[in-house]
């Protein structure tokens, strides 16, 4: 089985003698909220994860391939704007108003941005299963999370004040913490500090299996 991996949007034509194919698609990541001098901006939530199995095609069929940027949905098309798959991006973290810290954003398949609040570091959400359980930024004590019974990879430590980005499901890469931006693909941005703007998040990507 081979598989072509796609950064960017582009068509993709279906190889000769190729009749199926497996997806993996990645939303997004959220960017992290503007920060003031009082307050820390939320982190910015994972975008979606799907897999979808077993999908024919036709030979030399064009397929549009929609690789989100952050906060946007990744998905792929045929003719005729038939949509074979599509995973929603990561919310953006808000930004904090007057003394008030800026929520975390909403994480899918992974976690949501970690909300910041007065001086205690709030810290991405734990990233979930495929199953579509949805990860929530932790509460304001470092030593608590809100998580479910199966758990991957967390948020990224945020720095003063700075919520940390939700964590995408598998970890290519890896969340913004406070104000950073996220590496790889999928994940949040930090949210900003010290009146600073918030992280990017992460594109997504499409992964395509053919055989």
């Amino acid at each position: 089985m081979s598989f072509k991996f796609f950064t960017s949007s582009t068509t993709w034509i279906v190889p000769e003698n190729i009749h199926f194919i497996d997806v993996e698609c990645q939303g997004g990541g959220g960017n992290g909220g503007q920060s003031n001098e009082s307050a820390g901006g939320g982190g910015g939530g994972s975008g979606y994860y799907k897999r979808n199995v077993c999908i024919p095609v036709k030979p030399n069929e064009e397929l549009k391939i929609i690789v989100g940027g952050p906060g946007q949905l990744s998905r792929i098309v045929r003719p005729l704007h038939e949509i074979l798959i599509e995973a929603q991006g990561g919310t953006h973290g808000s930004k904090a108003k007057n003394n008030n810290a800026g929520n975390g954003g909403t994480g899918f398949n992974g976690g949501g941005g970690g909300l910041a609040h007065h001086g205690i570091n709030g810290q991405g959400g734990y990233g979930h299963n495929e199953y579509g359980v949805t990860g929530k930024g932790a509460p304001l004590k470092l030593t608590e999370y809100i998580c479910g019974t199966i758990c991957g990879p967390k948020g990224g430590l945020p720095t003063v004040y700075g919520g940390g980005g939700g964590a995408a499901q598998f970890s290519y890469g890896k969340p913004g913490s406070g104000g950073s931006d996220a590496i790889g693909y999928g994940h949040g941005g930090g949210g900003g500090f010290s009146n600073k703007p918030g992280g990017k998040g992460a594109p997504g990507y499409i992964k395509i299996f053919y055989y």
